[in-house]
């Protein structure tokens, strides 16, 4: 017997939403409290999220800092909560990344480090190479994000990896491609257009005859 479709359609919701709960991820991964103390670092979209659910699950003392993109925060815990820009880097990134480095500085193998990382820590913790400044990253950072409607393939990923959707076609162009999948663009693979002229008048002329 299959189950009522709203009640079917609830449930899975319900279980994606779970799939993305930080608090149910890291429940699972808790690892064994250490003899010194316990740090943690980390950037992300969700690093606020992220902090908050490790908190609860932790229960023990802890202390940190991890850093999110520039808007609301909710957390009030005992990780510290830096914010900078996303997707574009800024020197607020920049001195984050400095103080989650000196925050994991003089560590002892007693202490325990937990990274927390999600999508776009790498433009929220920008770290230029020697020869390479903050004006340079974020210039790169604007033209790659420019060039994604210039790239010839199917689908393209800027600061993120392998996200899709039933709803968007996914696949390559040309040789490089599996063809087209997902969304309307799949279906119109197995359609050909015609045109079909119907004529509901009464006393249907000869249609042969050019008038």
């Amino acid at each position: 017997m299959h189950p009522e479709p709203r009640a079917l359609l609830t449930a899975l919701f319900n279980k994606a939403v779970e799939a993305a709960d930080p608090y149910a991820a890291i429940i699972r991964h808790l690892p064994s409290p250490p003899r010194g103390q316990t740090i943690v670092i980390g950037a992300g979209k969700a690093a606020i999220q992220m902090a908050a659910a490790f908190e609860r699950a932790w229960g023990r003392p802890v202390e940190g800092v991890v850093v999110a993109r520039h808007g609301p925060v909710a957390h009030h815990g005992a990780i510290q909560i830096l914010q900078s820009a996303h997707p574009v880097p800024d020197a607020a990134g920049l001195e984050a990344s400095a103080v989650l480095l000196e925050r994991v500085s003089g560590l002892t193998k007693d202490d325990l480090v937990i990274a927390l990382v999600s999508g776009g820590g790498s433009a929220l913790l920008p770290a230029s190479p020697a020869g390479f400044g903050l004006t340079d990253e974020i210039a790169l950072n604007e033209a790659l994000l420019a060039m994604a409607d210039k790239i010839r393939a199917g689908t393209v990923w800027v600061n993120t990896y392998r996200a899709v959707s039933y709803l968007a076609p996914f696949g390559g162009t040309k040789m490089s491609g599996i063809g087209r999948e997902s969304g309307l663009a799949a279906i119109d693979e197995y359609l050909q257009t015609k045109s079909v002229w119907i004529n509901l008048a009464e006393g249907i002329a000869n249609p042969f005859v050019i008038r």
